[in-house]
């Protein structure tokens, strides 16, 4: 094997310190700008998928798009379903898909909270106490801090962190656990969420 002139230079005086770091610093500045340029095309992505399926605006709407995608990619038709049908929960919630366009979570996230909020708890949108509908105003303040807790979470960047959150929210909500007098307390406490016994040390970096 030959080696040419140039590397035998490169393995005798190697880069110094500083112009690796300078070079590290660069290749970070450029995957940092990829991944925020990545972001917005996913967004726009989806803004442009719920467009369409708003414009059908049939029962059918999800599939007729998944079916257009499948017949103009080569994507599954599960998967340009699954395309879907997140571009339009995402753009049903407008913080969970400005957080996701901000960096402040991950596709992974972002899809496990849209989720929860398609198939929410009973006590959503009921109120335990009566048995009837919450008011617009009620239901609305409790899913923006149910949406807040989630976030919160979320921004662990640990996924059994927001799961953790996520599985107690429901069940409070769905009356498997006794929320006590302020039902919007177990979304959201001091800024934090509330996570069950053992949830607290994954949140503060145990293992």
């Amino acid at each position: 094997m030959v080696i040419d002139e140039q590397v035998v230079d490169l393995l005798a005086h190697p880069p110094t310190p500083d112009l690796t770091a300078h070079h590290n610093r660069q290749v970070c500045e450029i995957t940092e700008e990829l991944m925020r340029l990545q972001r917005a095309v996913t967004v726009a992505q989806w803004r442009e998928i719920d467009e369409m399926v708003t414009r059908e605006g049939t029962r059918r709407a999800v599939d007729i798009t998944a079916d257009w995608l499948h017949a103009h990619s080569a994507l599954l038709l599960r998967d340009t379903r699954a395309l879907v049908i997140m571009a339009v929960r995402m753009c049903a919630d407008p913080a969970v898909l400005h957080a996701f366009a901000g960096g402040d979570l991950g596709e992974r996230e972002a899809k496990y909270i849209v989720d929860f909020l398609a198939y929410p708890p009973k006590y959503m949108n009921t109120d335990p106490a009566t048995g009837q509908p919450r008011d617009a105003a009620g239901r609305d303040r409790l899913r923006g801090e149910v949406i807040d807790g989630l976030l919160v979470a979320a921004g662990s960047r640990d996924m059994r962190v927001l799961r953790a959150h996520g599985e107690y929210t429901r069940d409070a909500l769905s009356g498997e656990i006794s929320p006590g007098d302020d039902i919007v307390s177990i979304c959201r406490l001091g800024g934090h969420p509330i996570l069950p016994s053992g949830a607290s040390d994954i949140a503060g970096g145990s293992r």
